[in-house]
């Protein structure tokens, strides 16, 4: 591109108050070799932008991955159910916990039997499932319930 934006927007040397001559006032260049110009260049950016992109295929639900905890570690951890685009609820060491796709990794270590003494005991009101709530009659009195997480079920204690 040989001119200035001033000059491809207005199609000629702008005006000054300094003599010139009409002939550079006239457009000595071509406009539409300055937009294929451009286009080209633009082609170039987005070849080399994205040349490392590379498409994510989704995690399926039940799925056993590797999760990227705060320490650096990747723990292995199951996939319960996609919350939205890249983001996943997983259950980590009885504890269900929300994580992007990039902190997640697939696996195919078979999954680690869990005890039942591991899983952490979580209030219901503060527990979004993934599953239909199911409660004894026993319990339909009661306002709140204990509940723990084993193996992607709830159990009621």
């Amino acid at each position: 591109m040989d001119t200035s934006p001033a000059q491809s927007l207005l199609g000629r040397r702008g005006k000054t108050l300094l003599p010139t001559t009409e002939t550079l006032l006239t457009p000595g260049f071509s406009l539409v070799n300055d937009a294929n110009t451009l286009r080209v260049r633009k082609e170039l950016q987005y070849k080399y932008y994205n040349r490392r992109k590379r498409t994510i295929s989704p995690v399926n639900p039940g799925e056993t991955i590797r999760v990227r905890s705060p320490d650096g570690t990747w723990k292995q951890a199951e996939c319960l159910r996609e919350v939205a685009p890249r983001s996943y609820e997983v259950l980590i060491d009885g504890q269900v916990r929300r994580r992007n796709h990039k902190d997640i990794r697939r696996t195919s270590e078979p999954q680690t039997a869990r005890d039942f003494d591991e899983c952490e005991p979580v209030h219901m009101s503060t527990c979004s499932s993934p599953f239909s709530w199911q409660t004894s009659p026993s319990m339909k009195n009661h306002s709140a319930y204990n509940i723990q997480i084993f193996q992607g079920t709830y159990l009621f204690t």
